[in-house]
């Protein structure tokens, strides 16, 4: 059944301007903290496969009144209408303060615009995402414009500019700050360091797998959280074991793994490191560490996919480091 949901409101929210979002020092932008979006719970955003997904979770009503002390000198007004289509997922988010707005479209999950304009400076930040294809973000001010594309948004953040890290993270916590994206880049930079270690993991999973039929209900359990977490490659070496040879409890275990699995809408760090392990930009950007072990990873894996290392001063200032890897990012820029 089609029906129109609109759902309209103006909140006065009393929030503090932040600071220019490319300072020389990143600095973060200032949110919509109290937002609509987190007040209604209507709309969960997740990222599954390195793309944006919106699912929406509907009240029994379509209309809703709701007000909130302000502060006269920085007020909010926001906006969030539903597409009449219930079968295909379809809003349109905007929030205004006098110097600055913020508009997010989706059309059928998958395809979305997210702007956020400065009034002041005419700076507009953009991401995009079609329903297949690269995602792009472009950041324009005065008469510059820079653009980035990447496979996933995972490549997005992880293999591009700080510029570009700092814009999607700012733009993602206005449109889910639940999704807490620098905690999870942290995460996968993590997982891609240990994953170089371990090349070949189909050893440790043998044993996960042999470790679903242990006596000790414990083992069990761990062996099959270990499963869960170990990431889609892991998925993928489990849909091709054969079943005949399997024991009832580890067939039952691994049919729950792949279907619970292949319904949730949030990328682990295992998948998401698995995404971006072949892109060069990455890598450049793990340099970007004092950690000696870290640099140490990423300087083999970097000769592997190019066939030489970078010349980078890991010993030399942060800032000329950064130079040095963005120097690098344009030479290896087309190897993904």
């Amino acid at each position: 059944m089609h029906r129109t949901f609109l759902f309209c409101c103006a909140l006065a929210l009393g929030l503090s301007s932040g600071p220019a979002l490319f300072a020389q020092e990143p600095a973060a932008v200032s949110s919509f903290d109290c937002s609509l979006l987190k007040k209604a719970k209507w709309i969960d955003v997740g990222i599954a496969d390195g793309r944006l997904l919106a699912k929406v979770v509907r009240p029994g009503q379509t209309r809703m009144s709701v007000e909130s002390d302000s502060d006269a000198e920085n007020p909010v007004r926001e906006s969030l209408e539903f597409g009449p289509d219930e079968d295909h997922i379809s809003f349109r988010y905007s929030a205004e303060r006098p110097h600055d707005e913020f508009v997010m479209r989706v059309t059928d999950e998958r395809t979305w615009e997210i702007e956020q304009r400065s009034l002041v400076s005419g700076q507009v930040i953009t991401l995009r995402q079609p329903v297949k294809g690269c995602l792009s973000l472009s950041v324009q001010e005065q008469k510059q414009t820079r653009n980035y594309r990447g496979k996933t948004i995972w490549h997005l953040l992880l293999g591009e500019t700080p510029e570009c890290r700092e814009a999607i993270c700012s733009l993602l916590n206005v449109a889910h700050a639940e999704l807490d994206i620098e905690r999870r880049l942290t995460a996968i930079r993590g997982e891609l360091v240990r994953a170089h270690d371990n090349p070949n993991p189909e050893a440790e999973w043998n044993k996960l797998v042999a470790n679903l039929a242990a006596e000790d209900f414990g083992a069990r359990q761990e062996a099959d959280r270990a499963l869960r977490a170990a990431g889609r490659s892991c998925m993928l070496y489990l849909s091709r074991l054969n079943p005949v040879e399997l024991e009832a409890e580890q067939r039952l275990r691994i049919r729950r793994i792949l279907a619970e699995q292949a319904a949730e809408n949030d990328d682990s760090p295992q998948t998401a490191a698995a995404l971006v392990n072949n892109h060069v930009g990455v890598w450049l950007n793990l340099l970007d560490t004092d950690q000696a072990v870290q640099q140490e990873r990423a300087l083999s894996r970097l000769q592997e996919l190019v066939g030489r290392v970078p010349s980078i001063n890991l010993k030399g200032t942060a800032l000329e480091r950064r130079a040095q890897i963005a120097s690098a990012m344009q030479r290896y820029g087309d190897v993904r």
